[in-house]
């Protein structure tokens, strides 16, 4: 079959705990000051959307799995190029990374397969440091 509609967006995104606190440390003003953005202005009722992500802070509590966020597209395109693209906790996998590629299959619709293998020990290794 030829569909070639574009597929629906969906209204919801699947973050982890950890996606979560990524998502509400960033948007309580850490990367805004200085900047002069108004995140009310880009971001409808963002109160109201920060409150929805404590709320999955707190029905996750310390459980793996996700909570379906509430998101509107104009708020997931403004977090998918603001947001950096990579963030951790100190747990070493890195959160940033996941959220950037949920808001990406947000946005586009696509599916969005993750496993656990994004963490520090994962990436490309430095060379060890040697004196000459």
């Amino acid at each position: 079959m030829d569909d070639w509609r574009v597929p629906a967006l969906s209204t919801h995104i699947n973050l982890d705990r950890d996606e979560l606190l990524c998502l509400d440390w960033h948007l309580s003003g850490h990367y805004l000051v200085g900047r002069g953005e108004d995140i009310g202005y880009i971001i409808d009722r963002w109160h109201d959307f920060r409150v929805l992500i404590w709320t999955g802070i707190k029905t996750l509590g310390s459980l793996p799995g996700d909570y379906p966020l509430l998101l509107e597209e104009g708020a997931a395109k403004y977090l998918f190029n603001w947001l950096p693209p990579t963030f951790m906790w100190g747990t070493g996998r890195d959160c940033g990374f996941t959220l950037k590629m949920k808001l990406r299959g947000f946005l586009t619709g696509e599916e969005v397969a993750l496993d656990d293998k994004n963490t520090a020990e994962s990436g490309p290794k430095d060379p060890p440091f040697t004196y000459a």
